[in-house]
């Protein structure tokens, strides 16, 4: 337990640290359509609702991430900060949960090694893509945390002799809010 509480603040500490330098460094420019997930957000924010496909590029994206985006957005405004600084962290949290997906599918795979559950949270915490992600301003994060979280229930349904109605809610319920981030979790699904 010690240990895991050890690879818990080096891990979250490690992604405060990040998200102080990406913010600053990583424009909210900066990306391959950040300018598209960018005004996607801003329509929410705005009231417009949901875009059309033809209304520009990435505006075929299924809503939640611009939803969240624009709900944080607002909340860091109203406390003086910017809207970007909202924006980005929804994936700094997706980023940070993924690491922690790790531990809880390390602990359910090897119930008795706590070892191994350290360096999976640590491991999945370091992840260089996960690390790139959390930098901008995507929905790729958040599909990505509710994609895994919906495979780890998968797991530990698959590790019971007997499937509980709650669990296979709780793994119905990822699976349907990661199709609501993006239509890669379709391989998932």
């Amino acid at each position: 337990v010690r240990a895991g509480v050890v690879a818990g603040f080096l891990v979250g500490g490690a992604w405060i640290l990040l998200f102080v330098v990406s913010f600053q460094a990583v424009p909210l420019e900066a990306g391959f359509d950040a300018g598209s997930h960018r005004d996607y957000i801003r329509g929410f924010a705005e009231g417009s609702g949901l875009p059309v496909a033809t209304d520009g590029f990435s505006m075929y994206h299924p809503p939640l991430f611009y939803a969240l985006a624009a709900i944080a957005g607002g909340l860091a405004e109203s406390s003086g900060l910017s809207a970007g600084f909202g924006w980005k962290l929804i994936p700094l949290a997706s980023g940070l949960g993924l690491a922690a997906l790790g531990w809880v599918l390390a602990r359910s795979i090897f119930p008795r090694r706590p070892g191994i559950q350290v360096a999976s949270a640590i491991f999945s915490g370091f992840l260089p893509m996960n690390l790139v992600v959390a930098a901008y301003v995507s929905n790729e994060g958040l599909n990505a945390f509710l994609s895994a979280a919906a495979l780890v229930v998968a797991v530990d349904l698959l590790l019971r002799e007997r499937v509980s109605i709650g669990r296979l809610a709780a793994f119905s319920v990822f699976v349907g809010l990661a199709l609501l981030t993006k239509f890669t979790a379709l391989l998932v699904a």
